[in-house]
C-alpha cells in the first residue's frame, strides 16, 4: 500500500485533513488515527493500546475508496495521463471567444491589452466564422455542447454585431440539434436591460462584470478613456438593475476583483458594500491577481511569491460569497481544451484571449484556416517533469499557464510552476473550510 501523490495533508492541533487533488475528496482524521494508519501503510505495527486493528484496517479500505490509498505497484502516471489524453480526445464541448473589437471604453491603469491593434470587427466574417463551425462539426460529431463567450476589448461597443451573431448562431445549433449557451465578459458600463433580456432568450447564462473596489478605489483604476471620469456608480447601476431582473434569477453573476498593491487592502470593505447592498444570491467572487502585459512593466504588480499572504486574507473575509474552493496559477482552462478557439475581430485564431494581438502566439485566421487544423495547447509532455517532482498539483494546475509561461520565458512550452505559492494558499483554504480552530 502508497499514499496517493495527489494528496495534501493539513494538520492543526488535533487533527489530519487530507485532500486529494485528483478527485476533491476530503477526509479528517484525528492524528492518532492517521498515524496508525501511516504506520500500517509504511509496514511498522500497530500497538494495540493505541486503536484497534481491525478499526484501522475498516478506514484503510474506506480510503481505498476515496483514492488516498493505492496499491504499490499502481503506476499512477501512467493512469492519469491515459485518462487525461482519454478526456481529450473524447471532449465534447465546443467554445468559442468571440470578440466583436478589440477597442475599449475604459482606459484601465493595468490593462493587459495595451498597444495591441484596434479593430471592429467586419460584418463578413460571420458567415466565415458560421463556416468553420459547421466544418468542424461534420468532422467531429461527438460535439454535443457549445458556447459563445462576447469578450473584447469591450464586447458591448458593438451590440449591432452581438445580436447578428447570436442570431445566426442560435439558427446553426438548433439545425444541428446541438445544445448552447451563452457567456457575456463585460466591464458592465454599457449593460442596460435591452441588452440582457436579449441574450437571455438566447439562452444568456453567465455574465463576468469587474470592480476593483469602492468608487474611491474603482474609479482610480478602471475610468472612461478620454475623460478619465469614474465608472462605478454607473456599473454599480447596471449590476442592480440586473439582479433585480426576475427573468435573470437562473443567471450566474461573475465578479471579477483585480488585485494589485494599488486595492488589495481595500477589497474586504468593498464586499462588505456588496454584500449590504446587494447580497450574495447570485454573485460568485473571482480575485484576479494582475500581472505585467507585454509591453510595460505593471509597477503596482504583487509578485507571484507574495500572493499567497494577499490571497488568504482576502478568502477570510469573502462574506458568505460564492469563491472556489481550490486555488491555481494554472488549470485544464479554455486554451487547454481540444475544440477551444478564440476568433479576433480581424479573423485572427488564437487558443488564449490573453494572447490576441501577439503574433507569436497566434494560430491561424478564420478566413483562412480551418478550425480542426488549430494545434492545441495541452502539451502533454510537459507533465514529466511535475510527475518526476511528485506534485500534489498536477490535476488542478496541468503545467501552469501558457500565457505567464509566454511572458516569463518567451516560449508557451516551458511549464509555470507555482507550487509552493499554491500549497501555502490551499492549505490555508482547507483550514478555513474544515478545521475549526486551527
Amino acid at each position: 500500500m502508497k499514499w496517493t501523490m495527489f494528496m495534501m495533508k493539513v494538520e492543526s492541533n488535533k487533527e489530519v485533513l487530507l485532500y486529494n487533488t485528483y478527485n476533491r475528496a476530503v477526509v479528517i482524521l484525528d492524528k492518532l488515527e492517521y498515524n496508525n494508519i501511516n504506520d500500517l501503510i509504511h509496514g511498522k505495527k500497530v500497538k494495540e493500546v493505541q486503536s484497534n486493528k481491525s478499526e484501522v484496517k475498516s478506514q484503510i479500505e474506506k480510503l481505498r475508496e476515496m483514492k488516498f490509498i493505492m496499491e504499490d505497484e499502481t503506476n499512477e502516471k501512467e493512469e492519469y495521463l491515459k485518462e487525461l489524453k482519454e478526456f481529450y480526445e473524447n471532449d465534447d464541448f465546443l467554445a468559442l471567444l468571440v470578440l466583436p473589437t478589440t477597442a475599449c471604453n475604459f482606459d484601465c491603469t493595468y490593462c493587459y491589452q495595451k498597444g495591441i491593434p484596434l479593430h471592429v470587427v467586419n460584418r463578413n466574417i460571420i458567415a466565415s466564422i458560421m463556416s468553420r463551425i459547421e466544418e468542424l462539426l461534420e468532422d467531429n460529431k461527438e460535439i454535443k455542447m457549445t458556447k459563445i463567450d462576447f469578450f473584447g476589448g469591450e464586447p458591448l461597443l458593438n451590440w449591432n454585431f452581438i445580436e447578428d451573431f447570436t442570431k445566426e448562431f442560435s439558427s446553426l445549433m438548433r439545425k444541428r440539434t446541438i445544445d448552447y449557451f451563452l457567456k457575456l465578459t463585460t466591464n458592465g458600463y454599457l449593460l442596460d436591460l435591452n441588452k440582457i433580456n436579449f441574450l437571455l432568450k438566447y439562452n444568456l447564462q453567465q455574465i463576468q462584470i469587474t470592480m476593483d473596489g469602492l468608487p474611491e478605489v474603482h474609479d482610480k483604476r478602471r475610468m472612461l478613456k478620454g475623460t478619465h471620469k469614474g465608472t462605478f456608480d454607473r456599473i454599480f447601476n447596471n449590476l442592480k438593475g440586473l439582479l433585480d431582473l426576475k427573468d435573470a434569477r437562473d443567471l450566474l453573476i461573475l465578479l471579477r476583483i483585480n488585485f494589485d498593491y494599488q486595492n488589495v487592502d481595500h477589497i474586504p470593505d468593498f464586499l462588505d458594500f456588496i454584500k449590504r447592498e446587494l447580497g450574495v444570491d447570485n454573485i460568485e467572487i473571482s480575485f484576479g491577481q494582475v500581472t505585467s502585459p507585454i509591453n510595460f512593466n505593471y509597477e503596482y504588480m504583487i509578485p507571484f511569491d507574495e500572493v499567497p499572504e494577499h490571497y488568504i486574507k482576502l478568502y477570510k473575509v469573502r462574506l458568505g460569497f460564492t469563491l472556489s474552493d481550490t486555488f491555481t496559477f494554472g488549470s485544464l482552462c479554455f486554451a487547454k481544451r481540444k475544440f477551444s478557439y478564440v476568433v479576433a475581430p480581424n479573423g485572427d485564431i488564437y487558443k488564449c484571449v490573453s494572447s490576441v494581438g501577439v503574433d507569436r502566439m497566434k494560430e491561424g485566421n478564420i478566413y483562412k484556416n480551418p478550425l480542426y487544423k488549430i494545434r492545441d495547447y495541452l502539451f502533454v509532455d510537459l507533465y514529466d517533469e511535475c510527475f518526476k517532482e511528485k506534485c500534489p498539483f498536477i490535476p488542478i494546475c496541468h503545467t501552469g499557464c501558457r500565457f505567464v509561461s509566454f511572458i516569463r520565458y518567451g516560449d508557451i512550452k516551458k511549464r509555470d510552476c507555482h507550487r509552493e505559492e499554491m500549497k501555502r494558499i490551499n492549505s490555508e483554504i482547507l483550514k478555513i473550510q474544515y478545521l475549526d480552530g486551527y
